[in-house]
């Protein structure tokens, strides 16, 4: 990019004289009519006539030509920005294959974590994340993103120093932006720092998980990870918006639906019965998801005996049952009319 660099100043400097000689023949024209004027007036009009004539189609000429140069010049400029435009690109997806590239065989073993006995899985952890820091092959990472929503919105690379490279990645999953740079040893493509930025509103429950990626240098994991998060976060927030402007009366979220883990739901009359739902979100080891439910029911004590049928007094179990066979989004909704409607 340098030379590209060098190769367009200098032609944009070529360019620059070219038109300071076609200012300077527009001018010298011009300085030869008003010559021709004067010697009009002295009565020397057919002398100087002729060699005004030939002086006239000289600078034509010389105009001509450097109107031919500044041409053939701008056509290069432009091919040159042409030129540029698609090795940034390319420079792009490189930047990106380099910096998502993943070993196949830490892929492998990753999938084969399931059974994996407690007292074997931080070994086993160990053997991935020093694979996964000591390998950057192409591509692999690249479609994993394809497949699972990542858009690679900026990717950039520098050679900091002889023999280390910072890549900086920027990206968006299901609305959820994140930022990372990693220090990349070369020619080993080891993994020597990865710092992970994410919106300040999922620290809460991201921090714990954005420590150990770190502390760990595995990108993989990261975007393992927060491809799941993002997911269970865009659920939540789509569930909480949409029964907050349903029943805006009775659904209270306290910072908002973006922000809010905890939905309330509660009647305007306070001996109704009133629930609160918290939904957790925690990334675990290898990037794994678990999603907590915690419905807690509020039954005021004169709802409790007027309660022959023990309904409310069972909300806790009838949700889990409801969770279990509509989903934790119906599951919801149904309480929520149960409020609205008691």
């Amino acid at each position: 990019f340098r030379s590209m660099e060098e190769e367009g100043a200098a032609l944009a400097a070529s360019l620059e004289k070219l038109h300071e000689r076609k200012r300077r023949a527009t001018a010298e024209e011009a300085g030869a009519a008003g010559e021709q004027g004067q010697a009009h007036r002295r009565g020397h009009y057919h002398r100087v006539n002729s060699q005004t004539a030939a002086r006239h189609q000289q600078l034509r000429a010389q105009i001509a030509a450097a109107e031919a140069e500044v041409a053939e010049l701008e056509r290069q400029v432009k091919a040159q920005q042409q030129q540029a435009k698609r090795h940034a690109a390319a420079d792009m997806s490189s930047v990106v294959a380099h910096f998502l590239q993943l070993n196949n065989q830490a892929l492998a073993a990753a999938d084969q974590r399931e059974d994996v006995g407690e007292e074997e899985e931080e070994a086993t952890r160990d053997g991935l994340n020093s694979a996964r820091r000591r390998h950057c092959t192409a591509d692999q990472m690249r479609t994993l993103a394809s497949l699972t929503g990542i858009k690679i919105t900026s990717a950039k690379s520098l050679l900091e120093a002889v023999g280390l490279r910072v890549y900086n990645i920027e990206g968006e999953c299901y609305t959820l932006a994140f930022s990372l740079e990693l220090r990349v040893a070369e020619p080993s493509l080891e993994i020597m720092q990865l710092t992970v930025q994410v919106p300040p509103v999922t620290l809460p429950e991201l921090d714990p998980f954005i420590k150990r990626v770190q502390a760990d240098r595995s990108p993989h994991e990261f975007l393992q990870g927060f491809v799941q998060y993002a997911e269970c976060h865009a659920r939540r927030h789509s569930l909480f918006r949409r029964l907050a402007l349903q029943w805006p009366q009775a659904v209270l979220l306290v910072q908002g639906a973006a922000f809010d883990t905890t939905l309330t739901a509660r009647s305007s009359h306070p001996s109704s019965f009133s629930f609160s739902f918290r939904w957790e979100i925690e990334v675990q080891s290898l990037g794994r998801c678990k999603q907590t439910f915690t419905f807690s029911p509020n039954v005021p004590r004169a709802l409790a005996a007027a309660d022959k049928h023990s309904v409310f007094r069972n909300a806790d179990t009838a949700f889990r049952q409801l969770v279990a066979v509509r989903g934790v989004e119906n599951a919801v909704e149904i309480m929520v009319r149960l409020v609205e409607a008691e």
